[in-house]
């Protein structure tokens, strides 16, 4: 399976394709000013927006096939990096978006790169907050610029670390402390900020003790990762957990558990316009009924559906909502 389209905060990720309809790029752009001069959404149309990756193709698909269920109008705009997406749901140009828990508060509170990865990480290698201390404090950045956190998925897209099944199967590894414990000095291929990153490189050797001999960067977003790791250039690879090339019974890498809660949760959450949703409160009802089923296995699977069988991101989210009952 080629590599997919870069994700927010993780290794590179291929295309994928428009969801619903695209928009013209003034939505975003506010084209002809501010809120005061736009007209009013209609109460059953919805705008989605998303960033530029596989995986969020997916995620308005499955956003916009349940809202036309409940009734709505949607219309899919962008793809749009963070900054871009939070402004027009700000405004009210669009009223829903898929991001994740963490890296939507980092850039919230000016401390990430909006639109793509947070920037530095934690300053310190420690055990992340809670996941939901890590909403709450997300609710509370989030209603003070005028957007409102739904419920989130169990899916979570957080950096993870992976090996082959060989040689987790040869070390009897499952977990992070496992690779520590087993005593073996390992290669790492990360992303070029790896080697610095509290919750990376660092990381894996103050929370867990994991002996690492050197770090390998693979381009700034992570790149072929997978590929020095089959290729035996080395024993570890950063990868992302919703990468559709983990996918599947026959997949010959393991991620290893992180046990120690070294990343923070990156739990999938819609973010929508607070005073739109206040409103409209099927739409939160239309998330809760999606977050117990939507998992990192199920969007794993999802993102290896529309990277590997060449399908659209629409027709894979179809599929799968009929075989969980919601559609």
């Amino acid at each position: 399976m080629p590599a997919p389209r870069r994700s927010p905060h993780h290794p590179a990720r291929r295309p994928g394709l428009p969801v619903v309809v695209l928009l013209v790029v003034a939505l975003l752009a506010g084209c002809g000013g501010g809120t005061e001069d736009a007209a009013p959404v209609e109460r059953r149309t919805v705008t989605l927006v998303a960033q530029s990756t596989t995986e969020g193709d997916v995620l308005t698909a499955l956003y916009g096939l349940l809202l036309e269920q409940a009734g709505y109008r949607v219309e899919v705009a962008g793809p749009a990096p963070r900054e871009d997406y939070l402004e027009a749901l700000r405004e009210g140009r669009a009223q829903l978006a898929p991001d994740y828990v963490s890296a939507l508060a980092e850039t919230l509170r000016g401390e990430g790169t909006a639109g793509t990865a947070p920037g530095a990480g934690p300053a310190a290698a420690v055990p992340a907050p809670a996941p939901d201390v890590a909403l709450a404090e997300l609710e509370e950045l989030a209603r003070a610029v005028g957007l409102a956190p739904l419920q989130p998925a169990r899916a979570e897209d957080v950096r993870s670390f992976a090996v082959t099944r060989a040689f987790a199967e040869k070390h009897r590894l499952r977990t992070l402390s496992d690779l520590a414990r087993s005593g073996q000095r390992v290669a790492l291929a990360a992303d070029t900020e790896c080697a610095t990153r509290a919750d990376c490189a660092r990381g894996l050797r103050e929370v867990y003790g994991v002996r690492l001999r050197r770090t390998v960067p693979v381009g700034i977003d992570g790149g072929d990762t997978l590929g020095q790791l089959r290729g035996g250039a080395v024993q570890l690879a950063q990868v992302a957990s919703t990468d559709g090339r983990l996918a599947g019974p026959d997949a010959d890498v393991v991620v290893l558990a992180d046990d120690r809660d070294l990343q923070p949760s990156q739990q999938v959450v819609p973010v929508a316009n607070a005073a739109w949703v206040a409103e409209q409160p099927v739409v939160r009802t239309v998330m809760a009924d999606l977050a117990p089923v939507l998992t990192t296995g199920a969007l794993r699977g999802l993102a290896a559906r529309v990277d590997g069988d060449a399908t659209s991101a629409r027709e894979a989210a179809q599929v799968w909502l009929r075989e969980q009952g919601l559609l």
